[in-house]
């Protein structure tokens, strides 16, 4: 077990960061080293996947607005539409378009210290920007009403 460190970013003024600490299961995924999953575990992260890809399209596209509005309950209750636009705005906006994406981590984990009791995951992706071209993107999860929705996104 390997220790990954979530940040929420809420944007209150200056930039806020709470950081809880998560004793996570990492994924490898790479082929050679493909873990051999449950079929409900390997249903999950598909799923997980599919929902942060189909997200971070929307972030891609530029349309914050709704990025928002798909996120978890949890993200929209902590931070305010506008005060999510102005953060993307601000720190994805510029980095221009995807050039290249690929999954490079894939953690899980179940009732995360300071978080809310629950399913979680982490994708961490290398991403290839337009005026980045070695960055990093995290996406976090949280199963909320049989669904995956994002609960936090950062940008290295």
């Amino acid at each position: 077990m390997k220790k990954l460190s979530i940040f929420f970013l809420a944007a209150m003024g200056p930039f806020l960061a709470l950081q809880a600490e998560v004793v996570t299961t990492s994924v490898p995924t790479t082929a050679s080293a493909k873990p051999v999953l449950s079929p409900e575990m390997e249903g999950q992260l598909q799923a997980g996947e599919i929902t942060t890809n189909a997200w971070l399209n929307v972030v891609d596209k530029g349309d914050y607005s709704k990025s928002w509005e798909e996120m978890s309950s949890i993200t929209r209750n902590t931070v305010k539409k506008d005060e999510w636009e102005k953060i993307l705005t601000k720190t994805r906006k510029p980095l221009g378009g995807v050039k290249k994406r690929e999954v490079v981590d894939i953690r899980s984990a179940i009732n995360p210290k300071n978080l809310p009791a629950g399913n979680y995951m982490v994708m961490v992706y290398k991403t290839s920007f337009a005026t980045k071209s070695d960055g990093h993107e995290l996406v976090t999860l949280f199963l909320q009403d049989g669904q995956w929705h994002v609960l936090t996104y950062q940008i290295d």
